[in-house]
């Protein structure tokens, strides 16, 4: 049986994209995961966007992307290019 997903193709925001991500109860990774890491900064006309891979420890820890020192050196690559 195929399982029920959120129609993405209506979601105009990024708060409604993570709202329905959210609502996806179907996931395993839900129950060993300590926290929801989806992503932060200007939701609209951003002049850079980074996609990552999966959250790491520190990331699922802190429920904030690029955190630790991985995101300490990203700040700092995205600072020596302006």
């Amino acid at each position: 049986a195929s399982l029920p997903r959120p129609d993405l193709s209506t979601l105009k925001t990024l708060a409604e994209l993570r709202t329905a991500l959210e609502s996806i109860n179907t996931l395993g990774l839900k129950e060993t995961a300590m926290s929801f890491v989806f992503g932060e900064g200007l939701a609209t006309n951003p002049a850079v966007m980074l996609i990552g891979e999966a959250p790491g420890e520190e990331e699922d820890r802190t429920g904030q992307p690029y955190a630790g020192p991985v995101g300490q050196l990203l700040e700092k690559m995205l600072a020596a290019i302006g």
